[in-house]
């Protein structure tokens, strides 16, 4: 047969997987969690906005590779910010990565009928029609390197298409860092002659890398302080599935021991992202090197984890009781034996690639070494599909022409393979308190409350002993202004989970509004012990340790906090009234000054600034600031005038200041410190007598 697909075929599957593309996007498309994203895929959208609003650079961090974000924000511009459009765009690139993978199976068996089976099984392939369709980096991602891959398996390869692999695995590279070493890899490959292309086109092929991933990594550098492989988490996930005992899954969750693990770092005063990274790798050496057997335990279950039909995480189980399309879209467990027996094909005849051997194994060990889940699993897929459509059409061929004896070891093979993808099933994956919690948050932020009570309400039905639904149980109360039931709900998340910082961070807030101080600032202080440079909770717990009289703490803290957070108004404020308490005016004005710059709206600040440079004999600050108090307050403001007399008497005109007391306090006769400046006022001046007579003649 030959290996070129017809028109009309290559047009079908891209069709089929449109159409179960955009079907499944509009099923999905009305469920919460796709109004309104939450974790990733909230993180993604806000920063792809904040790119189309010309935020450019602003949102680079290391959470995430900037790839999907940037594409991500071109498809929002590109349709007004709907977010069914965007999935709708996504689905046509999926359709465009069943061609592809149709093609390089037609090109690899040199046969056009195992293309044709590998397009129409990755067009039905339900995990990945739902990445595909959903705001995560998994769905670009793999359809750049496998165009990369199908560019490289080509027969004649010139310097245009060079440039085009090298910018290709680039652009997968700044999508997620597990590509990084894909080009290095492909390049020695390339000098060894393992991969027949002309050793002068690796130089186009670097040199289109370069341009787009070294922008990347310096930005970084100049960002985080340290070099970074492109995004962060490296070290964590690493940790993560291989700590002894690890189930080599993403086992540490929202509301769980997340908070724990994810910021423990930070309790060692390592802030910087890099040497978060490092901390994480060291700790899961040490752990490794003292628990051998143990590691090797973990390394194991990701290997039997890594072929289960059941999808790990990312939501996918829960979104097929979402849609009745993806429900019955077949998964992993009919995949994975096809593939096997097409591997074995592959090898046996020599047919596979070298790019595609290096590509499976570079994959397959970032889930194994690292850890195994639906969306990390994704890359390999349409490599997968691809020996499938093979194994098929071989299948296919063998019983057409009766021959049983060459279909007992291929038997052999489907049938041990397909029960080795049913051995576990993960169970915390089809636990839906999670995805219901998520639900709630993004009902309450969508402004529909009736609805998110019911989400929570299923969420504590699922598991009643989780934290995060709690936590949301609690929200929702509070938004009802239930405080006894939020209170309860937060001290509940707070047994249930004794380090989940936002439950301790609003139980103790819950324990501050009912004046309960102590209370407030145990939860406050072990929240802080969580998070420690949470700019909220540090925020709370100055108040409250303000609040008991504690100054000295509640400063440093505040002090603290405006390092984290330099525009934060409340703490410059909290701080000029620490400084004037003090009797330090001139810090007192340098701060007042800086709130006053961070919102000019506020009246208490302006009246602030102007008491501490009254006290500093700054009259120049005083004048303004007071101008503004007048106009936000209006001048008949009796704190205001007050403030004009002590302006008055640092003008030296006391005579002014004598007659604006006066005139201030037969309107405000119980003004007793407008009385006690008049008398002091009046007593400089050699009137004390009559002062105290004009006090005495005041109605009481």
């Amino acid at each position: 047969m030959g290996r070129k697909l017809p028109w009309m075929w290559t047009l079908a599957i891209a069709v089929v997987a449109f159409a179960i593309r955009a079907v499944v996007a509009v099923q999905l498309g009305g469920t919460p969690l796709f109004e309104r994203p939450q974790v990733d895929s909230y993180e993604f959208l806000v920063w792809a906005q904040s790119i189309g609003e010309g935020e450019l650079f602003r949102w680079l961090g290391p959470s995430h590779g900037p790839g999907y974000a940037y594409f991500l924000a071109a498809l929002l511009l590109l349709f007004s910010g709907s977010l069914t459009a965007v999935a709708l765009a996504q689905s046509a690139l999926g359709a465009a990565l069943c061609v592809i993978t149709a093609s390089l199976s037609a090109r690899i068996f040199q046969d056009r009928r195992a293309g044709l089976a590998a397009g129409f099984l990755l067009a039905i392939f339900g995990p990945l029609v739902y990445v595909e369709v959903s705001l995560f980096a998994e769905g670009l991602f793999t359809f750049l390197l496998i165009l990369s891959l199908w560019l490289l398996t080509r027969p004649q390869i010139s310097i245009g298409i060079a440039i085009c692999i090298g910018a290709l695995i680039g652009f997968a590279a700044i999508t997620r860092a597990t590509a990084l070493p894909f080009l290095p890899a492909i390049v020695l490959l390339i000098l060894l002659q393992w991969i027949p292309i002309p050793r002068r086109l690796v130089i186009w092929m670097i040199a289109a890398w370069l341009a787009i991933v070294a922008p990347v990594l310096i930005k970084l550098r100049y960002t985080t302080g340290g070099w970074l492989p492109v995004q962060t988490f490296g070290g964590l996930n690493f940790y993560m599935g291989n700590h002894p005992g690890a189930s080599g899954t993403p086992e540490n969750r929202l509301g769980g021991s997340w908070d724990e693990l994810y910021y423990e770092p930070a309790r060692h005063g390592i802030t910087m992202a890099t040497e978060r990274e490092r901390y994480f790798m060291r700790k899961a050496w040490k752990e490794i090197g003292e628990h051998p057997l143990g590691a090797l335990g973990a390394i194991g279950r990701k290997a039997v984890w890594f072929v289960q039909d059941d999808e790990v995480r990312d939501n996918f189980n829960f979104f097929r009781t979402q849609s009745f399309l993806l429900r019955w879209l077949p998964g992993f467990g009919w995949l994975f034996p096809f593939a096997a027996w097409g591997l074995w094909l592959v090898i046996s005849q020599r047919r596979l690639s070298p790019a595609i051997t290096l590509y499976l194994l570079m994959f397959a060990a970032s889930n194994i070494l690292i850890v195994v889940s639906c969306r990390y699993r994704i890359p390999l897929i349409p490599v997968f599909a691809i020996l499938a459509g093979g194994a098929i059409v071989w299948l296919i061929d063998r019983i057409r022409e009766k021959q049983w004896r060459a279909l007992t070891p291929a038997a052999v093979v489907l049938i041990v393979a397909a029960i080795v993808t049913r051995v576990w099933q993960h169970a915390p994956s089809h636990n839906f308190s999670e995805e219901w919690s998520m639900t709630a948050a993004s009902l309450q932020a969508l402004g529909r409350t009736a609805e998110a009570r019911e989400a929570v309400d299923r969420a504590l039905a699922a598991d009643n002993q989780s934290p995060l639904a709690w936590l949301q149980s609690g929200q929702l109360r509070l938004q009802a202004q239930d405080f006894p039931g939020a209170e309860k709900a937060f001290a509940n998340a707070v047994r249930i989970s004794p380090n989940y910082h936002r439950a301790r961070l609003d139980l103790g807030i819950a324990y501050r509004r009912r004046n309960d101080l102590e209370s407030a600032l145990r939860e406050l202080r072990q929240a802080r012990w969580v998070i420690p440079d949470d700019p909220q909770t540090l925020q709370e717990l100055a108040e409250v340790l303000l609040e008991k009289g504690e100054l000295d703490e509640a400063r440093s803290l505040l002090r603290e906090l405006v390092k984290i957070e330099p525009d934060n108004y409340r703490a410059w404020l909290a701080l000029a009234r620490l400084e004037g308490a003090a009797r330090n005016p001139k810090a007192g004005v340098a701060m007042a000054s800086k709130a006053v710059e961070l919102d000019g709206s506020q009246s208490e600040a302006w009246m602030l600034l102007t008491m501490l440079a009254l006290d500093a004999g700054d009259a120049p600050t005083a004048d303004r600031a007071l101008s503004q108090a007048d106009r936000l307050m209006g001048a008949d403001n009796p704190g205001a005038g007050f403030a004009h007399a002590l302006l008055d008497r640092l003008h030296g005109e006391p005579e002014k200041a004598d007659a604006r007391l006066k005139d201030l306090l037969r309107r405000y006769p119980g003004f007793q410190q407008a009385a006690q400046l008049l008398l002091a006022n009046a007593s400089e001046l050699g009137r004390r007598e009559e002062a105290e007579a004009f006090l005495r003649a005041l109605p009481r």
